[in-house]
């Protein structure tokens, strides 16, 4: 029973894990893009999306999946 309760702790740590190192892993590849792309936007608007990021990770998705620079 013990090595049961044990597993499924296991189990439930790594996966808690595996989603923050998958949205942490987003949240640093949008900050590269948002770095290295050349959109025109000022540096407040940069650090407005910066702010967007870090707390809603849709909005850091979505702007890893959009390849035309005028949608961005």
């Amino acid at each position: 029973m013990q090595s049961q309760i044990v597993q499924l702790t296991d189990v439930f740590e790594k996966s808690m894990t595996t989603s923050r190192d998958a949205a942490s892993l987003k949240l640093s590849l949008v900050l590269q893009k948002l770095q290295n792309v050349d959109d025109g936007l000022s540096m407040t608007n940069k650090t407005k999306l910066v702010r967007l990021f870090q707390k809603d990770n849709t909005s850091a998705q979505v702007y890893l999946d959009l390849v035309m620079d005028d949608l961005r």
